[in-house]
C-alpha cells in the first residue's frame, strides 16, 4: 500500500526558499536605503546649484529683475524640486515581519508550516514593497524633470535680461 503523500514530500524545497525568502527584506531594505540616499543627495545637489547661481545671479542682476515669470518658475520648480523628496522619503515605508504577529499567530505551527507561511508572506510583502521602491525611483526622476526644467528657467531668465540689458 502507498504512503500518502505528505506536504513535505510534495513541497521539498520548503527549506531552500524560506532562506531565500527572509533574504529578500534585507535585498529590498537596501535598494531602498539607496534610493533614499540617492533623494538625499540629490537635494542637496540641487540647493547647492540652485543657492550657487543665484548667489552669482545677484552679482550680475538687479534686485528688480528677479520679478519676472522665468526667475519665478524656477523658484517654484526648486521648490517641487524639494517638496517631491521630502514626500518620496516621508511615503509609507516598507513591510516588514512583525516580531507580535509571529509571536501571536504562528509560532504554534510545525517547523515546516512556519516556513511555508512566512514564504507565503514574503512574497506577498515582496510585491508591496517592490512597487514602494518604483515609487521612489519614479519620484526620483519626477525630481530630475523638475530640476532640469528649473535650471532651464533661470538660464532663459538671465539670457533675457542680457538681451534687454544694452551694453556698453
Amino acid at each position: 500500500m502507498k504512503k500518502p503523500e505528505t506536504n513535505e514530500m510534495k513541497f521539498p524545497a520548503v527549506d531552500l526558499g524560506y532562506d531565500l525568502a527572509m533574504k529578500s527584506y534585507d535585498i529590498l531594505m537596501r535598494r531602498s536605503e539607496r534610493h533614499d540616499d540617492s533623494i538625499d543627495k540629490f537635494r542637496a545637489f540641487a540647493t547647492t546649484l540652485t543657492l550657487a547661481l543665484l548667489a552669482w545671479f545677484l552679482q550680475k542682476v538687479p534686485v528688480d529683475a528677479f520679478c519676472s515669470l522665468w526667475f519665478i518658475a524656477g523658484t517654484v520648480l526648486y521648490f517641487v524640486v524639494i517638496a517631491l523628496g521630502v514626500y518620496a522619503k516621508s511615503s509609507s515605508g516598507l513591510i516588514l515581519i512583525s516580531p507580535s504577529i509571529l509571536f501571536q499567530k504562528h509560532l504554534r505551527s510545525s517547523e515546516w508550516e512556519f516556513k511555508k507561511n512566512q514564504i507565503f508572506w514574503a512574497s506577498k510583502h515582496f510585491e508591496k514593497n517592490s512597487k514602494h521602491i518604483e515609487s521612489k525611483s519614479n519620484m526620483t526622476i519626477a525630481m530630475f524633470i523638475a530640476f532640469v526644467l528649473e535650471f532651464l528657467c533661470l538660464v532663459v531668465w538671465l539670457i533675457r535680461y542680457l538681451q534687454q540689458t544694452p551694453s556698453t
